[in-house]
């Protein structure tokens, strides 16, 4: 049998993560120990590992993350006044950018079909309040000096497309989607001026939409895609 040691490396490896979710003072059997792991990562056998070992794992991340909170300092914010630099792999983007502009290899792209009444006001709402809470959706990244900094805009509101295919037959409807979904990701961004998400709602019916989301690389990633929706 694997120690716990063994198949949290085994888990790390498999870039599976776990976390405990809720009131620190339930007892490690009655946690709620939640998983995020990659497609097909996540076998039967594993499962059953996890299951039967939660209590054993649930103490172990506590013990974990209580010896961090007392190794070390919280993040101090830091100022937003002057120029901020940016991160190692926003500045590898940017460069890329530079030496291809226009370059539509790092957009993100993500489709979602909606079935149901969609309240536009609501969905707009929501997009504007998540942009609100996260600086990165509202960043910029202008060079005035010939070496580029980040520039955090103030909250906006988010421009959301709407495109009215009610009146297409069906098989028209899917080709005319394929045909904005490309559009969008295939549009490129201007890193110095923005926006670098954009959100086109597509009317396929009064209660059949495809919300399409399309951000740049740099203000983004897989794992915060994920946090996002």
């Amino acid at each position: 049998m694997k120690t716990l040691v063994e198949l949290l490396s085994e888990l790390r490896r498999l870039d599976i993560k776990l976390w405990v979710e809720g009131d620190r003072t339930v007892l490690p059997q009655d946690a709620h120990l939640r998983s995020n792991a990659p497609k097909e990562a996540m076998t039967p056998e594993l499962r059953t590992q996890i299951k039967e070992r939660k209590a054993e794992i649930v103490e172990f991340l506590r013990q974990s993350q209580r010896a961090s909170s007392s190794e070390y300092q919280p993040i101090q914010a830091v100022s937003r006044k002057g120029n901020l630099p940016l991160s190692f792999s926003q500045q590898r983007l940017w460069l890329l950018n530079q030496l291809n502009p226009g370059d539509r290899s790092y957009n993100t792209f993500r489709g979602f079909r909606l079935t149901g009444q969609v309240d536009l006001a609501v969905l707009r709402q929501s997009f504007n309040e998540i942009i609100s809470r996260h600086e990165t959706l509202r960043t910029t990244f202008p060079a005035p000096n010939g070496s580029p900094v980040q520039a955090v805009a103030p909250p906006q509101s988010v421009n959301l497309s709407v495109v009215d295919l009610l009146l297409l037959p069906e098989d028209e409807q899917c080709e005319r989607v394929q045909q904005l979904a490309q559009q969008e990701v295939q549009r490129p961004f201007d890193l110095a001026n923005g926006p670098l998400l954009r959100v086109t709602v597509l009317r396929l019916g009064e209660q059949s939409y495809v919300l399409i989301i399309v951000m740049h690389h740099i203000i983004t990633d897989g794992w915060s895609m994920e946090i996002f929706f």
